[in-house]
């Protein structure tokens, strides 16, 4: 069976901080579920013409600026689709319903509390993450000056983190991660577990980030969908296991040469690229990444940045965040 190829648009309010959506008609399959506006290729048209005809049937219309996010495969049991997700920021035009759907415009925010055909799930996830992921150093103690450095990056904006370390004694690791938990949660800002499922229970965080290793040993996905789940990649295989256990999001690395990983070859952009795009889900670049990569990361596919020295290290950690702002 062919996969239904459609055109998706997530349309970008001017402040960017709503989403338009539209609702299925009754007689339609998911009926009563919102979805992101598009439809389907026809015959010789790219994607992109696709999304131009579409949204001027469907909703009057007149695309001026779009660019291409990630692709999505899912499989039905009545349907195999590949939706191609478009971000549309500029456009013309009386927005309707033409077709009699219900439309409306949604803070990005409260899409989790929208209900959605499946395939959606994955554009809600790409949206609702952070464009920066900041993983904290591997240090031999915290100190001071790191929870410093911590509170600065959180007030600049920092919303999602990854506690890794390989250094500290068990007790001493699990009384930092304990610290750095409360702090995020206090500040509303998610903070995922480098390490074991009963580590991010004990701690309160938000999920759980998976090693290569880990990924590749586990048989399912090891945290219910309350939980951020995100894995480390470096290959096809490690991204279609990331696909088998419904990881929420995927790092990508290295895209360029780093000291934490040396001997390793770089996957470079190009690379980078044709593994992000056609993931199902969010990708950060990883690899010796700074603020300034940012726009090609994203041109790439990304989501954006997962970093280290990239903001820890940063002469301003507010600049560092602030450039890696959708």
């Amino acid at each position: 069976m062919s996969r239904a190829h459609i055109a998706v648009g997530v349309i970008f309010n001017a402040t960017r901080d709503q989403i338009l959506l539209a609702r299925r008609p009754d007689h339609a399959s998911h009926s009563g579920l919102w979805e992101f506006p598009g439809g389907k290729l026809e015959a010789g048209e790219s994607v992109q013409e696709a999304l131009h005809r579409e949204l001027e049937e469907e909703l009057g219309l007149t695309v001026r600026s779009a660019a291409p996010l990630f692709r999505v495969d899912h499989d039905y049991p009545h349907i195999q689709v590949r939706l191609d997700v478009w971000a549309v920021t500029d456009w013309d035009g009386k927005v309707q319903g033409r077709e009699g759907q219900k439309i409306g415009w949604v803070p990005i925010a409260e899409l989790w509390h929208r209900d959605f055909p499946e395939a959606n799930r994955a554009i809600v996830r790409w949206l609702c993450l952070p464009s920066v992921y900041v993983i904290t150093p591997d240090l031999p103690a915290y100190d001071h000056a790191f929870f410093s450095r911590l509170d600065a990056l959180i007030s600049a904006g920092a919303k999602l983190f990854q506690f890794r370390n390989t250094r500290l004694s068990p007790e001493d690791r699990r009384h930092v991660l304990r610290d750095i938990a409360a702090r995020c949660a206090a500040r509303g800002v998610d903070l995922l577990v480098n390490g074991t499922a009963d580590e991010a229970l004990d701690a309160r965080a938000r999920g759980l980030h998976l090693n290569s290793a880990r990924l590749m040993a586990m048989g399912e996905r090891p945290l219910d969908r309350g939980y951020l789940i995100a894995a480390s990649v470096h290959d096809t295989a490690e991204m279609e296991k990331v696909a088998h256990l419904d990881v929420d999001f995927a790092v990508l690395g290295p895209v360029a040469g780093t000291i934490t990983h040396p001997g390793v070859a770089p996957l470079g952009w190009a690379r980078f690229g044709s593994l992000a795009r056609d993931a199902g889900r969010p990708v950060y670049a990883l690899g010796g990444m700074r603020p300034a990569d940012f726009e090609r990361a994203k041109r790439e596919g990304a989501r954006g940045l997962a970093m280290i020295r990239g903001v820890w290290e940063a002469e301003d950690a507010a600049a560092a965040i602030r450039a890696c702002q959708d």
